[in-house]
């Protein structure tokens, strides 16, 4: 049991804390409206967290995103007097590219921010098209930048994340690596599976076997539009991972973030009450063994798999 009476640690692959705080008005990481502050980490049992940066693609969009980055190391240090480690990774390559400039002058942020911290993962798009591809809201596949940047990406070893593409833009991109860099490897970071949730921000059962063969993970997502009808409908993901023999590759990523950045309309109650925190991990934990998921394979999904990921991205 460790320092907060969690039995088990945990490591998620995606939460949003950086755009919180990058978000303005002194916000900062002990502000439990970010869903993961550093308590809500700490009380949740988390030793490891990916912080992804995130932008919506619109105006705005770089400022925001650089000053996620910027924010990074401060966020990391606060994280790690709490003991837990921290990856960056890039949700929507927007937030280093500008639509209108050279691809050269955002190149130069990307690597500038791979040359400090690294990178866990990077995203082309988020939900909108883009001028690397066509985000999960669109049917619009990979263009000319794109492969500039997924070329870049191939040769830095730098994941290439499926959670936010439109499935022509996945398979554009799988198409690509497949003449390019066959093993290079593909995850999703915060996706469910569209066989139980039909959602098209969950994966289809043939890219979730492609991400498999292709060395990657899979973050199961904690939001009720791609969970389904009631919290328990996690434990249908998880079972049907292990029907697909993903049950080696299923980790966290469980996309909590603050509706404080969205525009008002969208503005909803987007987690199951009790779900809606990192503190919940523990009860995520008892409704997965309440359903039949015993404690070899809890420790796979809340830990094994994505620690052992991580670290052999980083040999």
């Amino acid at each position: 049991m460790n320092r907060n009476g969690i039995h088990e640690p945990v490591a998620d692959l995606h939460a949003d804390l950086l755009a919180f705080v990058a978000g303005g008005g002194g916000r900062d990481v002990k502000d439990p409206r970010s869903r993961a502050s550093v308590d809500q980490l700490a009380l949740g049992g988390v030793t490891v967290q990916v912080l992804p940066v995130y932008t919506h693609g619109g105006r705005g969009s770089l400022e925001w995103g650089q000053g996620q980055v910027a924010a990074y190391p401060g966020v990391s240090e606060a994280l790690a007097e709490a003991r837990i480690q921290t990856r960056l990774a890039v949700e929507n390559a927007s937030g280093f590219f500008a639509e209108d400039e050279p691809f050269d002058a955002g190149l130069a942020r990307l690597e500038a921010a791979w040359d400090a911290h690294g990178l866990a993962y990077l995203s082309l798009t988020w939900a909108g098209r883009n001028r690397f591809g066509g985000g999960n809201g669109s049917d619009v596949g990979l263009q000319s930048d794109g492969e500039f940047l997924l070329g870049w990406m191939v040769e830095n070893r730098v994941p290439v994340d499926l959670s936010h593409t439109s499935d022509r833009l996945a398979w554009d991109i799988l198409a690509f690596l497949d003449s390019e860099a066959p093993d290079h490897v593909v995850i999703a970071s915060h996706s469910n599976f569209r066989s139980v949730c039909d959602h098209r921000r969950n994966l289809p059962d043939d890219l979730a076997l492609e991400i498999k063969m292709r060395g990657g993970v899979i973050g199961l997502n904690l939001c009720k539009a791609f969970v389904g009808p009631s919290p328990e409908t996690a434990v249908e993901h998880v079972q049907h991972a292990w029907s697909l023999g993903l049950d080696d590759i299923l980790c966290l990523g469980t996309d909590f973030f603050s509706e404080l950045d969205l525009p008002e309309p969208t503005r909803h109650g987007f987690f199951f009450d009790g779900f809606d925190t990192a503190v919940c991990h523990p009860r995520l934990a008892a409704l997965l063994r309440a359903g039949g998921v015993d404690s070899t394979a809890l420790r796979s999904l809340q830990w094994d798999n994505l620690s052992r990921w991580l670290d052999g991205q980083s040999e």
